[in-house]
């Protein structure tokens, strides 16, 4: 079993690498320049002395407003199937159930089982590194159109219960169920 410090060690070395880890802290760095450039305007604002309890009140009235045309008398499912394209695979191969697999490449993972994120594998991440954290892991080349299918089938589900549904991707939607719970 890898422990936190192993696979933080082995991940650093693997990623300290890549353009993508480096894009990764390319773009850290901009949201922390852009946070620390907000504070240093708040704090000059307010050493000018500005009053900005006007400012907070005005902010205060607008959610006020947005609080009372909110309509909660509907509701709404969520839908994400975590896992998707690991459980489209694990149904077709049933030998595969209980064992750490990742659909993807070695360049790419898309989605992971839950036994292979017990060792840090996850969905955007190289699947050379997968390997590393999970030398067991068993890599499935994704089959798109097999995962349409069955994405296909879940949305003939969703159709009976709202045929307004609202389809994300092929393991996300949202579903306003309202009328089927009255």
């Amino acid at each position: 079993m890898w422990t936190r410090n192993k696979l933080t060690k082995s991940s650093t070395r693997c990623r300290r690498t890549l353009r993508f880890f480096k894009n990764q802290l390319r773009k850290q760095e901009r949201v922390e320049d852009k946070i620390s450039s907000i504070q240093q305007r708040l704090q000059e604002i307010r050493a000018q002395g500005v009053d900005l309890s006007e400012v907070e009140k005005k902010v205060d009235s607008m959610v006020e407003k947005l609080e009372a045309a909110r309509c909660l008398d509907r509701t709404w499912f969520h839908v994400d199937m975590d896992a998707f394209y690991a459980a489209v695979e694990i149904r077709d191969n049933p030998d595969l159930k209980g064992k750490p697999i990742a659909v993807g490449t070695n360049s790419m993972i898309c989605t992971s089982s839950y036994e292979a994120r017990k060792f840090g594998v996850r969905s955007a991440m190289p699947g050379f590194i997968g390997t590393q954290l999970c030398p067991e892991l068993i890599m499935v080349r994704p089959n798109f159109e097999k995962y349409k299918e069955a994405s296909q089938q879940t949305r003939d589900v969703f159709a009976e219960y709202d045929p307004d549904y609202a389809p994300y991707s092929l393991d996300e939607a949202a579903l306003d169920v309202t009328n089927y719970l009255k």
